[in-house]
Order: C-alpha cells, then sequence, then structure tokens
C-alpha cells in the first residue's frame, strides 16, 4: 500500500467505481438514436455557416492588403489623408459583418 495516496496502484488515484444499479436509468440515461446522430441538413448547415464567415474574412483580408498599404504611404505623404486612409481601411469590415451575419441566420435554421 503505497502510504501517499493510499492505494495500491502507485502515485495514481484508484479507479471511479461505476454507479449503483439502482441509479444508473435515472442519472446516466442510455443514449438514444435521436441524440446521437445529426441531419446531412444541420452538418450541411453549418459548413455554409462557416464558409459564410471564412470566405468574408479572406475576401477583407485582401481588400485591407491594398487598401491599409495605400493608405499608410498617403499618410506619410501628408498627415491630413489619415481620415480618409482610416474610412477606407474600414469600409471592407463590413464585408465580415455581413458574413456573420448570413452565419446567424443559417445557425437558426438549424435548431
Amino acid at each position: 500500500m503505497d502510504s501517499f495516496t493510499g492505494a495500491q496502484n502507485g502515485p495514481f488515484p484508484p479507479p471511479i467505481p461505476p454507479p449503483p444499479p439502482h441509479l444508473s436509468p435515472t442519472l446516466f440515461p442510455p443514449p438514444h438514436k435521436e441524440h446521437t446522430t445529426m441531419a446531412i441538413e444541420s452538418g450541411l448547415i453549418g459548413i455554409g455557416a462557416g464558409l459564410a464567415v471564412g470566405l468574408a474574412g479572406i475576401g477583407t483580408a485582401i481588400a485591407q492588403y491594398g487598401i491599409g498599404a495605400a493608405a499608410v504611404g498617403a499618410t506619410a505623404e501628408d498627415e491630413k489623408n489619415f481620415g480618409k486612409g482610416l474610412t477606407l481601411t474600414v469600409i471592407p469590415e463590413t464585408i465580415v459583418l455581413f458574413g456573420f451575419v448570413i452565419a446567424f441566420l443559417l445557425m437558426g435554421k438549424m435548431a
């Protein structure tokens, strides 16, 4: 017997015993078929929601790549262009917001 844990299996705790038979059906119900399977429609809706956000994010990144470089260059030449550059950099972010809206609408159909 180990003096540290009081168990005979070394430093590991003893295994958890199974629940008593009279509590097993109420606390641990067996899995039902409707809980273990997912409809193909729900999976496709989830994939569509992920694609909506992912592709919108990629499109926004591509747009902001060029806009950000031009905005930094314009601001370096004249500080008055900072506001215009910031505004033009923020505009593509609306594409991601539209992607999120589409994803939330699709996830609402999944439930």
